[in-house]
């Protein structure tokens, strides 16, 4: 019988909204709980953790369009390590996304607060037994929010993705509008200087758990705010975990990600810059449950009304991020069930409506109990410690990654990179993967030192994923850390080596045209080949020829780099003939390409190309002649 499997109906502004709901809301709820630890140098605090989520977004960007898989940070574990890390990854991004649906439920319901302020003093005695356990009507706001959401997806990815892109524009727009309004009629940079000399709270938190020998209480809470900034730009994942219903995802997904950098940072730091220049930074730390609708209500003329659309604003965007936390979860569990790292039972799929129907009740019904039972800052301290693990994860993937799969084609690949020689091969690490994993290295440490609920619970799931793990892989007789698993998981393609044979000069829009035209593959990797006769190399003007060959070489490459291709130059000293040969016998090479004039297949040059075509034709699988277009 054939397996029903997830269906691709995510387009890109749909896969933008994943990432964008599940990270933008985090700034509806971080600036307040920030400014309560790290006072008036909350700003800062956001800075330092923009550069971790900067990085990590660029891992995430590359592997995901690389593996267009749903499960995200467990696939590139595996492929980059094994099994046994592959589930590690998953399982706490499994902890982070349930506790997510659990987090953002309770904060749209704070802003539901702004709306009807007797969500925060009501509540309901609900009796279990003989016990009976008051429950506030924050949370049961928040409950019947989730058991909406698990509706709504068990429904269908699509109208999913719908609900996300909805308000996700309306979000964006009414963020603009208060940053504008804000900075133009609110700011004042004395106001802004006077919070930044305030670096931490000055008094202790009772639930910080304070190091001796590690600064003064202030300073301790600045570095704890540190640690809770990165709630801000905690949830890039979710683009990852809908990359197998994502269309196009070669295309669209580096998209997203892109668009989610500039939009997130743009907006996390605007805020906590704008708040701190609006009000003293206690009167943030007060609102924490919504701190957006308490700026919007220093706006003169309408400020009143503008709180109240944030509110409005607050509610949706914290819906849609819990709404995301509905979806990451049940797709990383299905796809662990998928690759043998849970029970199959996990990766059971609906047939009518191609959703995993049993993860969606399973987690989403978890994180509701956590909503009803778990006050809202042990439930932060618990997003914190399972996403930045998975962080850490994910940045030593790519490492591994990018060198056990040089030739993989990666549709979009940060710049820069350390390359130096180990055990007598180049070993390649990219800038965003090392800076990465050092900063979530550091804050994960500090999350475990200073967030004791996060120490002790995530490290009893910790402990529970690994006994589970280990009995069910005894049971499927599969070792720990087996690596056939991974052999499951490829790329979307790999790089194909092309030798672009040219004789110069040549008009650049002629050859960038012909390329275009033949609708050539991105994944390809270009080299630019000009021959040079033995002739003209031994005259007087050899070296002249040489070195504009190489410069008009240079210039079409970057061209073509621009495009997307991966583009290599070289001017070699031979006859044609015998470079063809040379360049067609190669293993390296799968392509030639040449361009021709004319209609008629000799025609592909002219003088001292000629004969060019007849030693290439016997290489029929290698040869590719395309249409020149004439410019002008």
């Amino acid at each position: 019988m054939e397996e029903a499997s997830l269906k691709r109906e995510i387009r890109w502004f749909g896969s933008f909204s994943m990432g964008f709901a599940d990270v933008g809301a985090d700034v509806f709820v971080a600036v307040g709980l920030v400014f309560l630890y790290a006072a008036g140098a909350s700003p800062l605090a956001f800075l330092l953790a923009s550069v971790t989520y900067i990085c990590t977004a660029m891992a995430y960007g590359e592997l995901t369009s690389m593996y267009p898989y749903a499960g995200g940070a467990h696939v590139y574990a595996m492929k980059g390590f094994n099994d046994f890390w592959g589930f590690l990854a998953g399982w706490t991004v499994m902890l982070d996304y349930t506790i997510d649906i659990a987090l953002f439920a309770m904060a749209s319901a704070g802003y539901a607060a702004v709306l009807v302020p007797g969500l925060v003093t009501g509540s309901l005695g609900v009796a279990l037994g003989p016990l009976v356990l008051q429950v506030s009507l924050l949370q049961v706001f928040a409950a019947s929010l989730i058991l909406c959401l698990i509706v709504l997806n068990l429904l269908g990815i699509r109208g999913s993705s719908f609900f996300n892109e909805f308000f996700v524009a309306a979000v964006i727009v009414l963020e603009v509008f208060l940053l504008v309004a804000g900075f133009a009629f609110v700011f004042r940079w004395e106001t802004l200087l006077q919070n930044l000399a305030v670096v931490g709270a000055p008094a202790p938190h009772q639930e910080i758990a304070y190091l001796p020998g590690m600064g003064s209480v202030p300073q301790q809470n600045f570095v704890y705010g540190i640690t809770l900034a990165m709630i801000s730009f905690i949830g890039i994942e979710s683009i990852a975990q809908a990359a197998e219903e994502t269309r196009n995802p070669t295309r669209w997904i580096p998209r997203a990600f892109k668009l989610s950098i500039i939009s997130i940072v743009v907006f996390t730091i605007g805020f906590a810059f704008l708040g701190a220049g609006m009000l003293p930074w206690g009167g943030l730390a007060d609102s924490y449950l919504n701190p957006l609708a308490r700026m919007a209500q220093e706006v003169p003329m309408g400020g009143g009304l503008l709180a109240l659309l944030v509110g409005i604003a607050g509610v949706g965007i914290c819906m849609v991020s819990t709404n995301t936390g509905v979806v990451g979860v049940s797709r990383v569990t299905y796809s662990m069930g998928r690759f043998d790292l849970m029970p199959k039972f996990f990766s059971r799929i609906n047939r009518r409506f191609k959703t995993p129907h049993v993860t969606i009740l399973l987690f989403s019904l978890a994180g509701l109990v956590i909503a009803l039972l778990a006050p809202l800052g042990l439930i932060a301290d618990l997003y914190n410690f399972g996403a930045i693990l998975s962080y850490m994860i994910v940045h030593l993937s790519l490492i591994a990654i990018r060198n056990k799969e040089p030739e993989a084609y990666r549709a979009w690949k940060p710049w820069g990179s350390l390359r130096f020689p180990y055990r007598g091969r180049k070993v390649e690490v990219p800038f965003s993967g090392l800076v990465g994993f050092v900063s979530t290295s550091l804050i994960w440490l500090l999350v475990v030192a200073y967030h004791p609920h996060g120490r002790l619970l995530g490290g009893a799931w910790l402990a529970l994923g690994g006994l589970l793990y280990v009995l069910h892989r005894r049971h499927l007789g599969k070792h720990l850390f087996s690596t056939e698993t991974a052999k499951r998981i490829l790329p979307t393609g790999y790089r194909m080596n092309a030798v672009l044979m040219l004789r110069l000069p040549e008009s650049e829009e002629s050859v960038l045209g012909s390329l275009d035209e033949a609708h050539l593959d991105p994944r390809l990797h270009l080299t630019l080949l000009h021959v040079l006769d033995p002739a003209e190399a031994r005259g007087p003007h050899a070296e002249g020829l040489h070195r504009a060959a190489e410069q008009e070489l240079a210039a079409l490459g970057k061209r073509l780099k621009s495009k997307g291709f991966a583009v290599a130059t070289r001017v070699e000293t031979d006859t044609v003939e015998r470079i063809a040969e040379r360049e067609a016998n190669s293993p390296d090479n799968d392509l030639i390409l040449l361009l021709k004039r004319g209609g008629h297949k000799a025609d592909i040059s002219k003088g001292k190309m000629e004969g060019l075509y007849e030693v290439l034709s016997r290489y029929p699988g290698k040869l590719m002649v395309i249409r020149r277009r004439e410019h002008g």
